[in-house]
C-alpha cells in the first residue's frame, strides 16, 4: 500500500519521549483513521491541496502534470479512499481577484492556452492560468478558463488515453468534475456557533413543576446555553427534595 502524502500543515505522529508503544500505535492508527481528503461542496472548500478527478464506471481519473514536460496526464486514483498517492495529481488552489489559480508540484500553474491545450510551464499568472469555478450539483464543478471562456473536460483518445483539454462551450459529461480537498481546510459550523433555542421561565417551571426563583431560573438559562440543561433540572429537583426533607 503506497505512504500517504504529507503536505505542509499536517498533524505530525510525534515519536519522542517516553510514550509506551502502545500509545504510539494508537496514535498512528488514528492518524491512518483520520479522513484527511474530502469531496468539495462549497466554493470555500477549494483552498490549498485538492485533487481533480472523474469517476468513469469502475475507473477514477484524476488530471495530473507530466514531469518533464509540464503537460497534462490521466493518473489513476484508488476508487475507495480517493486518497492521492502522486504527488503529480495535486495542485495548490488560491484565490485571484475571484478566479482560482492551481499550482502543481513543479511549482508552476496549470494553464489553458488558446487552442485549449493545458500545460503547467508559468511562474507568471495571467489569464491563461485563472479558472472560473463553477458549482453545478451533488458535489459536481465546472472549471473554465478565463483564456478562451471553456470548459476543462477529460476525453477518451483512440489509443483508450486519457486527453485533457478546455475545448468544451458547455458544460458536458466530459466536463463535470469532482474535486478533492483536505477536512482541514473544508468549512463546517463549530459547536461554540450554533445558536441554542430561547428557553423561557414558563417553559423551565413546567419541566420542574414549581414555581423558581431568581437564581434557579438564571442557572437553568444559563445551562440551556451550555448544552447541559437536563443535568441542571436534575440538581434543582434534588435541591428542591433536600430543603423538603432537611
Amino acid at each position: 500500500m503506497p505512504s500517504r502524502l504529507s503536505f505542509k500543515g499536517d498533524k505530525k505522529v510525534h515519536k519522542k519521549g517516553r510514550k509506551s508503544a502502545k500509545s504510539l500505535q494508537s496514535a498512528v492508527e488514528s492518524q491512518e483513521n483520520d479522513p484527511i481528503w474530502t469531496d468539495a461542496n462549497l466554493v470555500e472548500d477549494i483552498h490549498g491541496p485538492l485533487v481533480l478527478y472523474q469517476r468513469l464506471d469502475t475507473t477514477v481519473i484524476s488530471l495530473g502534470i507530466e514531469e518533464v514536460q509540464g503537460s497534462c496526464v490521466g493518473i489513476f486514483l484508488d476508487p475507495l479512499s480517493l486518497e492521492p498517492d502522486n504527488t503529480r495529481q495535486v495542485f495548490v488552489a488560491s484565490d485571484m481577484n475571484g478566479n482560482v489559480v492551481l499550482k502543481s508540484f513543479l511549482m508552476k500553474y496549470l494553464s489553458a492556452g488558446k487552442e485549449g491545450d493545458l500545460f503547467s510551464k508559468r511562474e507568471a499568472i495571467g489569464a491563461e492560468e485563472q479558472w472560473q469555478l463553477q458549482y453545478l450539483h451533488d458535489g459536481y464543478w465546472a472549471w473554465k478558463s478565463m483564456s478562451n471562456n471553456k470548459y476543462l473536460e477529460c476525453l477518451l483518445n483512440e489509443n483508450d488515453t486519457y486527453v485533457f483539454r478546455c475545448t468544451s462551450d458547455t458544460v458536458t459529461f466530459t466536463s463535470k468534475w469532482r474535486v478533492r480537498v483536505q477536512t482541514r481546510f473544508v468549512k463546517r459550523p463549530s459547536i461554540q456557533n450554533i445558536k441554542q433555542p430561547t428557553v423561557h421561565s414558563q417553559q423551565l417551571e413546567a419541566m420542574v413543576g414549581r414555581p423558581l426563583s431568581s437564581d434557579e431560573k438564571k442557572i437553568l438559562k444559563q445551562a440551556s446555553r451550555d448544552g447541559s440543561l437536563h443535568e441542571a433540572l436534575l440538581d434543582v429537583r434534588v435541591s428542591k427534595k433536600s430543603d423538603k426533607y432537611g
